[in-house]
């Protein structure tokens, strides 16, 4: 009689099984890892996004004495006193006009920054990518200001859409002008 070392049949499938069930098992923890790492990083970086944008606007908005709203909320023009040098990004209290602007390139949004200073070329720069709108809300106006410039309020609040539909809100209060 002679003696055969291996697997059955059975015994080889058993095994296959339950590598293939330790396999699934362990893509789904890698999957989950990942899916929870993305999600950190895409709210870390809205944080520091919402952040940015709240220094620069408040620059602008807190020294801005007049304003405009232009084509349904692609367009927000402010007369400030808050202008940007180009090199250092040091705020000077020098008057300007800002234009936060979203435009369409090559099929994506972007939120620009135009600076325009008497005299000097005017100075545009990328704020942010996949805005839809931005708006300037005045406390107790039911509608934006369109067309025309219209004195700074004592409060405003800025707010920004984006193409996902999130949204962040800036409040501003003034003091003495």
């Amino acid at each position: 009689m002679r003696r055969h070392t291996g697997l059955t049949l059975i015994e080889m499938s058993c095994t296959l099984a339950i590598v293939g069930m330790l396999t699934a098992a362990c893509l789904r923890v890698v999957v989950s890892l990942s899916r929870s790492a993305a999600l950190m990083e895409s709210r870390h970086g809205a944080a520091t996004l919402e952040a940015g944008l709240a220094k620069l606007l408040a620059a602008d908005v807190l020294h801005a004495e007049r304003y405009m709203a232009l084509k349904d909320g692609q367009q927000l023009a402010l007369q400030t006193r808050a202008r940007l040098e180009r090199e250092t990004l040091k705020l000077r209290h020098l008057p300007c006009q800002v234009t936060y602007e979203v435009r369409q390139v090559a099929g994506r949004n972007y939120l620009l920054r135009r600076q325009q200073m008497p005299n000097q070329r005017d100075w545009i720069e990328l704020v942010c990518r996949d805005a839809a709108r931005i708006e300037l809300i005045c406390l107790g106006e039911k509608r934006l200001a369109r067309e025309s410039w219209r004195a700074m309020p004592k409060t405003a609040t800025v707010k920004m859409h984006f193409d996902d539909e999130t949204q962040v809100e800036l409040e501003f209060h003034y003091r003495l002008r």
